[in-house]
């Protein structure tokens, strides 16, 4: 578990500094991936990006991804570094339905869903990708897929080992607080993405940015990547 709060904090700290840019991989894979929420139709309205979401949130693209009313756990997944990891089918994931909540006018809105967002009980994914090419030399096919897990940041923050390394969760969380606080200030579209895990239904807020159409935050989503 150590692994997946390490990766949450490098997501975490990685979209509030430069949610625009490509994350760096080890291969060329990184290149070539694109949000999950900009995979499909272009982002002319926000709406898009969840018409997007619900379209690739798929086991090709996500290997816990429950779609269709089939399981896409296979068991084990092997990360990039060759390592199984045992996924459960109880981890499945399953997306139900999204729907646009609000527009955020006043700083009393924005503090109700920095509050909301950040809460103890409130849901965060751990990523886990897998980069490979199948085939021979001249036609190989990409593949890179993503494992995502979800807890609570109470339950993320309780695996955190070491004082020193609580302190480093706590304080890159309250850091993104400020950030979303200031970011949302300037207004921003609300929408909740309802989704399946462990047997409970989850709501995840999502903020969309209305004059680009692009989502900044929200805890599960905005990190994933996929290759089209």
């Amino acid at each position: 578990m150590k692994t997946f709060i390490i990766s949450l904090l490098s997501a975490i700290a990685f979209t509030a500094e430069a949610y625009a840019q490509a994350p760096h991989h080890p291969d060329d894979f990184g290149k070539h991936l694109v949000s999950i929420y900009e995979h499909g139709k272009s982002l002319d309205c926000c709406e898009a990006n969840f018409e997007n979401l619900l379209k690739s949130w798929i086991p090709k693209h996500i290997f816990n991804a429950k779609a269709s009313g089939s399981a896409g756990a296979d068991d084990f997944f092997a990360d990039g570094n060759g390592k199984e990891h045992f996924v459960a089918s109880a981890q499945e994931i399953e997306i139900i339905s999204y729907a646009y909540v609000e527009n955020i006018k006043d700083s009393a809105l924005v503090g109700k869903y920095v509050n909301l967002t950040f809460s103890p009980s409130a849901a965060v994914a751990s990523l886990l990708t897998s980069t490979a090419k199948v085939g021979g030399q001249d036609k190989a096919d990409r593949r890179y897929r993503t494992a995502v897990f979800l807890s609570s940041y109470e339950e993320a923050l309780a695996e955190v080992q070491g004082s020193a390394e609580k302190n480093a969760y706590i304080a890159e969380v309250e850091k993104i607080k400020t950030w979303l606080y200031k970011a949302l200030l300037k207004g921003a579209e609300v929408y909740v993405v309802k989704l399946k895990y462990g047997g409970k239904e989850i709501d995840s807020y999502a903020f969309c940015n209305p004059q680009t159409h692009v989502v900044i935050w929200d805890n599960i989503f905005t990190h994933i990547k996929i290759l089209p």
